[in-house]
Parts: structure tokens; C-alpha cells; sequence
């Protein structure tokens, strides 16, 4: 009988060009008990990265004349830095693919064939753990560790949790105020007047201070101040004014209070108004007719994170995660998991239109964001070009198989947008994320 207590060796992933060299590795790590997975090709070694947690991958050097495997490895080490790197070399690698091996990092470089031994070496201390101390402090309970298996079974009963949780009938979920959703309809309303602005402004506590604190800050950067409402529709414009409501009616919704989250939420809500104002400048550059709402739609792309946050401190509470640590890495997968769906739904109960949905579920949409509305690509384009200048919760890496998606020649096609006009997007977004990051909205 096996002993239930014994943990299943740590898969290694293994893409070679050869299936003789491929049995080899496979018997090498066979004598020391390692399990190990077979990629066929790079995209086939791509999903599985994607759906597992591999402690190792051993890759050919040279896989044929259009494969390089340092390549590979090298944006393997980037996107996946924890993971053991080696490289097994078949042919001599070229003076050319030298400067790879600083990027790719590898923790063993083989000629010919795997040693078993040194693979079980070099695995032994994630398989074994560190060696466990015997002297325990009272009342000082160790947090539990989850293992990669555990961590998966984890966020899938946080994913279910979240379903039942964003449908129950005592949940409080966030609510917009009353006043975002009036000022979205009079920006869709051609005859809408000064003082109707400001009537409506009025009906709101401090907001008429507030929307002057943000236009004089460095975002719009004016020589003289402005002093009242009045003056800020004439020197910005009514739409302007318009997104400045809708920002500091937004940033109320970016706050907890949970701890752990406030750092979270802070760099979310950078992102989402960065995004609205690179929204708002790719309208006015590619003069995109009916734009009015990409500048909340940039504002709220993420929404679905705040609602995600906002639940899985009311399941804390409930004692729904028990004793397993929600630790950030689960709580980043889980945004990136759910956040497109969650985020439509919320929408969905403020009465926000169609087009707006469709931006939250798609906005990350890479294979099919060509055919996509022009809200949809345009937030889409921002978002990256958001997470490439840094400021965004997630890293921006290229993709492994289609490079640069910014310089994608699909998405230029959709925007009709020319490579210079991209680049004039990209140093426009930068000058104006590097005032953001000086004003109110950063300091708050």
C-alpha cells in the first residue's frame, strides 16, 4: 500500500526536437523518480506553462533553423523566474547565442545527454523542502504553506465562492452614486449647457472644490488658475469637465478597509486613470467619432477587480478561505481570472449600457481584438500601453509567439493608426502619466 502522506514529485517540462533525446531525458529522471511532460512544440510548451507549475524545463538549444530554444528560455526566464532553466546542447551553441545565456539564466547547461543525478540535485531542496526546525515558539503558530496543487484547489474554490457570493441576496455589493450615472447621460446629450453642469454639480458636497483641485493640477497644467466652475468649462471644454466628474466620482470606489488591499487598490485606480486619459487622447488623435464614453469606459475597464476585492473581504469575514493563506500571488490570479466576467455583471446591475459590458469582458481580448468594437480596441490599446509605461498590476511582458502586441500590424489596422502615430500615442501617454503621477488623483 502507497503512503498517503508521500507528495508526487514536481513535474519537469521537456521540448526537444528529438524524440531519441526526449527518451533519454525522460529515462535520466525515471531512475531518480522525477515525473516529466512532453512539449511538442513552442506553443504547445505555452499552454502548459500556462495551466501548470512546472519546477523545471529542460529545452534543446537548437530545436531546428527557425526555433531557437535560448530564445525561448530567455522569455521563459522573464514571464517565469522561479522556474529551474536547462538547457541541453545538441550542437554547439554560436558565438551569436552566447549573449542569451545572461538572460536565460540556466541553473545547468548538458551536452549530449541529461545526468539524472544532477537534475535530482538541483530539484532536491523544492521536492524535499527545507529541513524543518525543531524548536517551535509557543503560541506562535507557523502559517500554512500551500503547495502549487493546493494553491490551484484554492483558487478554484475562490472562484466558486465568488459566484455564489456575487448572487446572494445579502451581499452588498459597491454601488456607483446616482450622480455618475446623471452626468453620463448628459454627455451623451448634445444640448447639454454650462448650467446644467453646474446645477448638478451642486447637488454634491465639495465636489465643485474638488474639480478645481484637479483642474489646476499639473494635468492640465495652466498658466493662470482657475477659480470656479465657469472658468473651468471655458478654458477645458464641457467633455473635459464632464471626465473630471466622472474621475473623482470614480476614485471614491477605489478604497477598503482592509489593509492588505489599500496598496492594491491605489495602484489599480493609477492604472484605470491613466487608461481613461490614454482613452480620452487616442480619441481626440484619431478623432474617433461617438468617444464620449471612453473615458469612463478607460475608468472602469477594471471594475471587475474591485468587486473581486470587495468579496473576498466579506469571505474572509464569513470564514469562507478557513485557515489557507490569501496570500497576494492567489489574490492576483484571481483578479486576472475573473475580472471580465465579474466586472460585466456589476455593470450590469448599474444599468450601464451594452458597449459598456462589452469593454469590461474584452478588453483583453488578444486574438479576436481586431474585430472588436472601437471602444473595445481603443481600451485595449491603453490598457497595454498603461502596463508597458508601469503602471498597471500586471507586468507587461511580449508575447511569447506574437511579440510586441502594441506593434501588432491587426491593431494598427483596426485604429488605422500609423507606426508614427503609435509612437506619438505612446510619448503623449507617458507625459501625461508622468502629471498624473504629481496630481491630486496620485496623492489621494
Amino acid at each position: 500500500m502507497s503512503n498517503p502522506q508521500t507528495q508526487p514529485q514536481p513535474p519537469v517540462l521537456i521540448l526537444c526536437r528529438s524524440t531519441t533525446n526526449t527518451a533519454q531525458i525522460k529515462l535520466a529522471l525515471k531512475l531518480f523518480n522525477i515525473e516529466s511532460v512532453v512539449a511538442v512544440s513552442f506553443s504547445d510548451a505555452i499552454l502548459r506553462l500556462k495551466t501548470n507549475a512546472f519546477e523545471m524545463i529542460i529545452v534543446e538549444s537548437v530545436l531546428d533553423s527557425n526555433a531557437n530554444g535560448l530564445s525561448f528560455l530567455a522569455e521563459t526566464h522573464k514571464r517565469l523566474p522561479a522556474m529551474l532553466r536547462v538547457v541541453l546542447e545538441t550542437a554547439p551553441i554560436q558565438i551569436s547565442s552566447h549573449a542569451l545565456i545572461n538572460d536565460v539564466a540556466p541553473c545547468a547547461i548538458f551536452t549530449e545527454k541529461i545526468d539524472g543525478k544532477r537534475i535530482a540535485e538541483l530539484l532536491g531542496p523544492r521536492i524535499i523542502g527545507p529541513a524543518v526546525v525543531e524548536q517551535e515558539v509557543p503560541d506562535s503558530p507557523r502559517p500554512m504553506l500551500l503547495t502549487e496543487s493546493e494553491k490551484l484547489d484554492f483558487i478554484t474554490d475562490i472562484s466558486i465562492e465568488l459566484n455564489s457570493l456575487v448572487e446572494s441576496p445579502n451581499i452588498v455589493l459597491p454601488v456607483l452614486p446616482e450622480l455618475a450615472q446623471k452626468v453620463r447621460l448628459l454627455m451623451a446629450d448634445d444640448s447639454c449647457s454650462f448650467e446644467t453642469v453646474a446645477d448638478l454639480v451642486e447637488l454634491e458636497a465639495g465636489m465643485s472644490a474638488r474639480i478645481l483641485q484637479v483642474a489646476n493640477s499639473p494635468i492640465y497644467a495652466g498658466l493662470e488658475r482657475i477659480r470656479n466652475l465657469q472658468q473651468a468649462v471655458g478654458r477645458l471644454g464641457l467633455r473635459e469637465t464632464l471626465n473630471i466628474v466622472q474621475a473623482v466620482i470614480a476614485q471614491n470606489l477605489f478604497s477598503s478597509q482592509a489593509r492588505e488591499f489599500q496598496h492594491l487598490l491605489k495602484d489599480l485606480w493609477i492604472h484605470s486613470i491613466c487608461t481613461a486619459y490614454s482613452n480620452e487622447n487616442i480619441a481626440q488623435k484619431l478623432n474617433i467619432e461617438n468617444s464620449k464614453d471612453f473615458f469612463m469606459m478607460g475608468l472602469l475597464h477594471d471594475v471587475g477587480k474591485l468587486l473581486i476585492l470587495h468579496l473576498l473581504e466579506i469571505g474572509r469575514k464569513q470564514g469562507l478561505w478557513g485557515k489557507r493563506p490569501l496570500t497576494e500571488d492567489i489574490i492576483r490570479k484571481i483578479l486576472i481570472m475573473r475580472h471580465h466576467d465579474l466586472g460585466a455583471h456589476l455593470l450590469r446591475l448599474w444599468t450601464y449600457p451594452y458597449s459598456f459590458q462589452e469593454v469590461i469582458r474584452l478588453h483583453d481580448d488578444d486574438a479576436n481584438i481586431h474585430v472588436r468594437s472601437e471602444a473595445v480596441i481603443v481600451t485595449y490599446f491603453s490598457n497595454l500601453l498603461t502596463r508597458k509605461l508601469g503602471f498597471s498590476l500586471v507586468p507587461y511582458h511580449p508575447d511569447l509567439i506574437h511579440g510586441d502586441l502594441l506593434e501588432s500590424q491587426r491593431l494598427a489596422d483596426a485604429l488605422n493608426m500609423s507606426p508614427e502615430m503609435r509612437l506619438e500615442l505612446e510619448a503623449s501617454l507617458r507625459e501625461i502619466t508622468a502629471r498624473i503621477s504629481k496630481s491630486c488623483f496620485a496623492q489621494a
